[in-house]
């Protein structure tokens, strides 16, 4: 995924289950560079690539790696079909 894709299924992400305007913003976890976002529930995250990078905010981030210093699941998903899937919601007022 190229930047604008991971900004937009991020935003995505916070305009659905946050109240407050939260930015994607980048961590460093797991010996990996990732792409986040968070509601202050729950988290997502987005693999880091050369085309993706976000710049840090100028608001103050979660360490993720404090919280969850270690993650052993490995599942692969299927960035289109996640997106497809999430495209085909209705979306009702």
């Amino acid at each position: 995924m190229d930047r604008i894709q991971t900004f937009n299924l991020l935003k995505r992400y916070i305009d659905i289950y946050s109240d407050d305007t939260h930015l994607p913003f980048p961590i460093f976890w797991n010996n990996k560079n990732w792409c986040c976002a968070t509601d202050k529930k729950q988290f997502i995250m987005i693999p880091e690539n050369e085309e993706n990078k976000i710049s840090q905010p100028d608001i103050k981030t979660p360490n993720v790696a404090k919280i969850i210093p270690e993650f052993n699941l490995s599942v692969d998903i299927d960035i289109n079909n996640l997106i497809k899937l999430y495209n085909d919601i209705p979306i009702e007022n």
